[in-house]
């Protein structure tokens, strides 16, 4: 998953950053997914503006086999925006800022490679706007926001004194979004992965992320924990950090058969962090129509 350190790099940074993932409620009946709208609903604009809508000069969306690292929405340099191998539940919460609900299994399940490119001087802003533009045109994205209570886990410090675990590393040099850098294995004989700089590649059983925030880490958490229950910052730890977590769930085991422990239980060893369930009122994104779009010519 990729993300942010640098509001300049990151989508959701237009929208306070408030990623809460990429898993979202399902609704077995296919594309047209609706949902009475509640007294304090917001109808939300899909299409970025309605006066004069921004798209991307050139985009590309191509549905992938889940078969490699996730690399979550991200700005680059240049008005590059990318997301590889990633759900569109995951641009949803990136562009909007919400945890999309009420949406179809394919969401959340299916995984897709979108690139765009905007003017070299577009701003994070604009390519927001243009993601969200992507979202209509392409996907038919129809949606609107409200507010309920919603089931939480809340990503605290296990220890009083904050002391992180050993894999939960404080950055001593900064680093810039988009650079390359070695993140070591978990395992003496393992070889370094390359991760850039605020962001992360995550796979079934393990996370590596370079130079991220405790924010960030709740936004990868959100991808992993059952039906992918939002997971709220309260560790109050600032500072970025390079991190790797190693796990099993039900469906997947480690490559090398290590009995690795469950999320949960990761990362109160590996990182010095606990998991707390709990209820927020959030405001959330209810998808009242979305399809699948069609690939573009390889």
């Amino acid at each position: 998953m990729k993300r942010w350190g640098n509001g300049k790099f990151c989508l959701a940074m237009a929208l306070s950053c408030s990623l809460g993932q990429a898993s979202i409620a399902t609704n077995a009946r296919g594309a047209q997914a609706t949902d009475a709208k509640a007294p304090n609903a917001k109808p939300v604009d899909s299409r970025a503006t309605t006066t004069a809508q921004k798209r991307f000069e050139a985009v590309t969306v191509r549905k992938v086999a889940d078969s490699g690292p996730t690399n979550a929405p991200m700005t680059l340099p240049g008005g590059r925006f990318e997301m590889q191998n990633a759900s569109v539940a995951m641009l949803i919460t990136a562009v909007y800022g919400l945890r999309p609900i009420n949406a179809p299994g394919w969401v959340a399940s299916e995984k897709y490679t979108i690139r765009g490119k905007a003017a070299d001087g577009a701003t994070p802003q604009e390519i927001n706007s243009m993601a969200r533009t992507l979202l209509a045109e392409r996907f038919s994205l129809v949606a609107h926001q409200e507010n309920r209570a919603t089931q939480v886990y809340f990503l605290r410090a296990l220890r009083n004194d904050k002391r992180p675990g050993r894999w939960l590393e404080p950055r001593s040099t900064p680093c810039r979004p988009g650079d390359i850098l070695d993140m070591p294995g978990f395992t003496p004989d393992e070889k370094p992965v390359p991760v850039k700089c605020s962001d992360s590649r995550v796979s079934p059983f393990s996370v590596q992320a370079a130079g991220v925030t405790m924010s960030y880490l709740g936004f990868v958490l959100t991808s992993l924990v059952p039906l992918g229950v939002p997971v709220v910052d309260e560790t109050g730890i600032s500072g970025t950090f390079d991190i790797r977590l190693r796990y099993s769930t039900k469906s997947t085991v480690a490559p090398d058969d290590a009995p690795w422990p469950t999320v949960f239980v990761a990362l109160e060893d590996q990182l010095g962090l606990r998991l707390v369930p709990g209820q927020e009122q959030r405001p959330v994104l209810v998808i009242d129509r979305i399809e699948r779009p069609s690939d573009d010519a390889q």
